[in-house]
């Protein structure tokens, strides 16, 4: 290496390590209501609080509600998006479904009545001779780890027959939610987790043009592929723990996997090998599975979703009306 090029080198790691320095402080002295409105910030810490479990990190405000953007969303006593419930024992034909998951489950920009696990609660009662309870435990901005927790600490009281973990395509970091920094400090960790998910882009491109058969992507930079490649390994821990779980308290486990909404009305969908991969997973796992993706097959994402993560109304009566039929070919409920 010439002396030039040395320095140059030397140089970029020099302005790269300070450009790291600077963004970190900027991260850790920055008022979170900067970013975003002021009603906004109110209305969050409306209806959450710090949760006194560090894993969780925070929760659901029992008996808070807010409004946002003309959606009312109001925690029951216990703290979850649902109407009244308490864990008492099952009743004689009673069947029990807990549904863990993020915003999506939860039902970001919809009612509450209208989000998949309360329309999925009516859709079985309907079809069977029995109680069905759907206990809606989502909390959005959870990471699958944290999902699984909650799961572990609250959700087991309610000794579910079925768990539903509906997996999101931003579930492998717990900063899409945009919920952890109001609760949580932020340190110097975080320079490193974004440089973590910057590496497996940098290696995504690297397999693409190596030319790389078994390894090529066509959307290197993509970020939902860049966080699975970087950080799958906390979903992974978070399945671990589940598998547990399912063995020690002896509930059927399904992993519902929801889409993001950037597809096109008979247009290709960009994250099927995501998808295939939650469902070789949920094999290693011995989870039952379930892509809702399918059941959006010649539609448009969007009109039917709010956003790129969360469906409407629309989307939220297709995803429960392929949950039910998932329970009811299945024959899960005796």
């Amino acid at each position: 290496m010439t002396v030039v090029a040395l320095g140059f080198s030397l140089g970029f790691l020099l302005i790269l390590v300070a450009s790291a320095e600077l963004y970190l402080r900027w991260l850790m002295n920055r008022h979170w209501d900067t970013a975003k409105t002021q009603q906004d910030t109110q209305s969050n810490l409306q209806i959450h609080q710090k949760s006194a479990d560090a894993k969780l990190v925070y929760e659901l405000r029992p008996g808070a509600s807010t409004v946002r953007e003309g959606i009312l969303y109001q925690n029951n006593l216990q703290g979850f998006r649902d109407d009244e419930f308490t864990a008492l024992p099952p009743l004689k034909d009673e069947y029990r479904i807990v549904v863990i998951g993020d915003s999506v489950a939860w039902g970001w920009g919809v009612e509450m009545a209208q989000a998949w696990p309360q329309q999925l609660e009516k859709l079985l009662g309907e079809t069977h001779g029995k109680t069905i309870r759907v206990y809606n435990m989502a909390v959005n901005g959870y990471s699958t780890q944290q999902e699984v927790r909650l799961l572990e600490t609250k959700g087991l009281a309610y000794q579910p027959d079925l768990v539903i973990l509906n997996y999101a395509l931003n579930d492998p970091t717990i900063e899409e939610g945009g919920m952890w920094p109001y609760f949580q400090p932020i340190t110097r960790w975080e320079v490193l987790y974004r440089a973590k998910i910057f590496y497996a882009g940098i290696k995504r491109a690297w397999r693409q043009y190596s030319q790389d058969p078994s390894a090529a992507t066509s959307k290197p930079w993509d970020y939902t592929g860049m966080i699975h490649e970087a950080l799958f390994d906390q979903v992974e821990t978070g399945f671990e723990d589940l598998r547990k779980l399912q063995q020690q308290h002896q509930f059927k486990m399904l992993l519902m996997v929801t889409p993001l909404f950037d597809f096109k009305k008979n247009g290709p969908y960009a994250h099927e090998d995501i998808h295939q991969m939650l469902g070789n997973k949920s094999e290693t796992y011995q989870f039952e599975f379930l892509d809702t993706q399918p059941s959006f097959k010649g539609l448009s994402g969007k009109t039917h979703s709010v956003d790129l993560i969360h469906p409407n109304v629309k989307g939220h009566t297709i995803i429960s009306h392929a949950v039910a039929e998932k329970i009811n070919s299945e024959k899960w409920i005796p």
